[in-house]
């Protein structure tokens, strides 16, 4: 826990260090004009008539204050005090207004902050790593964790402005009585050391409430996303259930963190009480202390009394909040180890002759076999390459290894005879558009959404990535044109229409390498048509690679690949491999006529 707590300020310092140095400024200034006004009394009752002469430590004070107004030309009376009294009042509530504002712009500076970086770490990271990884775990980190991280600040500069005052307060008592404040102390570290294993607690559940809530995100997160298998199944009570199960016991550790708060809350109000009864008892009956001073001790031990009891609340939230910092910093952690080299070496080397996969084999992590073996392509520039095969023989795979999302765990990816190196893979995926299955749009325009792919495309180039992608006229009809919003995930657009908006997106980044990722199986065969048609008219200038389990838009491929197991069984043009009736191209079309 400390060590966390030490990795946490030093973050904070590190985001805000002058607006942190400012809060404290601040707090010292409230803390000073507070215990300038509760000096100010002693001059008033004196003014107002009270005797001080026999008080002790208080006609002390009370002559050092008048002596000091005079110096700067205030007469002490009762009229000029209560003047310059309610003008410190006020001052100090200005101040705490800013300290205040200060605190929440210092906790959304250090929020904004924290998602920045976590975000830059999250998407910089290795593509194997996020293969590896929970969506939901990401969602809950920039969302929910980073807004109790939040919480931690406002926590701790609470803790330290109320902790200023408290050291004020006892600074004052200590002058007029040490030994009362010594007995009041002392009873005040034992209630400290009694709420000892609370804090222990309060920690404990602090990491219970991060796991619960990660569990929430990846709940909600998992089934918003299928809403409609659900609906279909008819499993919304099923899913309903499971859900509120996890809602419950989040909400059932946050009333167990509120109950350690609050059982720390009434113990402590019970022993300021006891401890003010004893004050009293030892003032009046063992030390014998002037009453005017025990009057002044009793006021500024009850306000310093509830000061220490949010002393103790701030710091047990603070440490039940803890574990969320701790919780995103190890997410940022193991993002940063797998992060991506961005930086090239040298460029990435340009396609215009043949990209070749040379007896590559690949595995992922912690796999039991290899998803390719010793597989051997070569994929001409400016043609058509056809990648097919079953599902799971590797063709995904084998695309992600084209664009540089992973590294062969054995053999290469050449490009016009030179190597692909780790440290081009980010320069070369600069020159490849990329079509999925699952088209990703936002819920935003269609302007917007293609210029995601290039921000400095032009109107004119963004109509002829349209044209380009027979995606111009359905665009045109609509009402607002390239203004229309697409919906959430492109919802609002068919599926044919989506793949062709995805298509010209992908297209006006202009590539040298164009990677079409089963992006025809949702279509129907219009659609499919259609959009070959559009990218039959990139050949000679784009290098196309195919990946299909279907056959009907692979008959125009340049050359054909068929994988099964991981290995290349077969390859070249559609009439050779047809003709071949015992080979597997033939097999598998064959299969796919009889379900269709």
């Amino acid at each position: 826990m400390t060590k966390t707590a030490r990795a946490y300020i030093v973050s904070l310092a590190a985001v805000a260090r002058w607006k942190l140095l400012g809060e404290l400024a601040l707090m010292i200034g409230c803390s000073a004009s507070e215990g300038f006004g509760l000096l100010l009394i002693l001059p008033i009752l004196q003014a107002a008539g009270f005797d001080l002469n026999n008080q002790g430590e208080v006609n002390r004070y009370a002559r050092v204050m008048a002596e000091s107004l005079r110096a700067v030309g205030i007469r002490p009376t009762l009229g000029p005090l209560l003047a310059v009294w309610f003008a410190v009042v006020s001052a100090r509530v200005l101040l705490m207004r800013w300290r205040n504002l200060g605190i929440l712009a210092l906790q959304q500076n250090f929020e904004l902050a924290l998602r920045g970086r976590l975000y830059r770490a999250i998407v910089n990271a290795d593509w194997l790593f996020l293969c590896r990884a929970r969506g939901a775990d990401f969602v809950d980190a920039l969302t929910m964790q980073i807004s109790r991280v939040g919480e931690v600040t406002q926590n701790l500069l609470s803790f330290a402005a109320v902790a200023f005052v408290s050291f004020l307060y006892l600074g004052l008592a200590l002058k007029l009585s040490p030994a009362m404040t010594a007995l009041i102390g002392a009873s005040g570290v034992l209630l400290g050391l009694a709420s000892t294993g609370r804090t222990r607690a309060m920690h404990e559940s602090g990491d219970e409430l991060s796991a619960a809530f990660n569990e929430l995100s990846a709940a909600s997160v998992e089934q918003m996303g299928n809403l409609k298998t659900t609906k279909t199944y008819n499993a919304e009570d099923a899913n309903s259930a499971i859900f509120i199960e996890i809602a419950t016991r989040v909400s059932r550790m946050f009333l167990n963190i509120t109950r350690h708060l609050e059982a720390t809350t009434l113990w402590f109000e019970i022993g300021s009480a006891l401890i003010l009864c004893f004050m009293l008892y030892a003032a009046l009956e063992l030390l014998t202390i002037p009453h005017t001073e025990i009057l002044i001790l009793l006021a500024l031990f009850i306000r310093l009394m509830p000061q220490l009891g949010r002393l103790q609340n701030y710091f047990q939230s603070f440490v039940s909040l803890l574990p969320a910092f701790a919780a995103v910093t190890e997410l940022e952690r193991r993002c940063v180890e797998a992060a991506e080299v961005r930086a090239a070496a040298r460029p990435a080397p340009r396609l215009s002759n043949t990209l070749c996969l040379e007896q590559v084999s690949f595995r992922y992590p912690r796999g039991e076999r290899l998803v390719l073996q010793d597989v051997d392509m070569a994929i001409p520039a400016g043609r058509i390459t056809a990648i097919v095969g079953p599902s799971g023989a590797g063709k995904s795979t084998a695309a992600d290894l084209i664009m540089g999302l992973i590294e062969p765990e054995q053999g290469r990816l050449t490009i016009d005879g030179a190597a692909l190196e780790r440290q081009q893979a980010y320069a070369w995926r600069e020159r490849i558009g990329y079509v999925a299955q699952d088209t990703f749009l936002f819920h935003d325009t269609i302007r917007r959404n293609l210029k995601w792919a290039r921000s400095d495309a032009s109107e004119a180039e963004v109509m002829r990535a349209l044209e380009m992608a027979a995606a111009d006229d359905f665009v045109l009809r609509m009402p607002q044109g390239l203004d229309t919003v697409a919906g959430d995930r492109g919802a609002l657009l068919s599926q044919g229409e989506r793949q062709r908006i995805a298509l010209a997106r992908a297209l006006l980044r202009r590539p040298t390498l164009l990677v079409l990722d089963e992006a025809f199986n949702s279509l129907d065969a219009e659609n499919e048509q259609r959009i070959w048609r559009a990218i039959e008219r990139l050949r000679g200038e784009v290098t196309i690679v195919l990946i299909a389990h279907r056959f009907a838009t692979v008959r125009s491929a340049d050359v054909i690949y068929v994988l099964e197991d991981g290995k290349v069984v077969e390859s070249g043009e559609w009439t050779a491999l047809y003709a071949n009736e015992n080979g597997r191209l033939r097999t598998l079309y064959e299969a796919q006529k009889v379900l269709a």
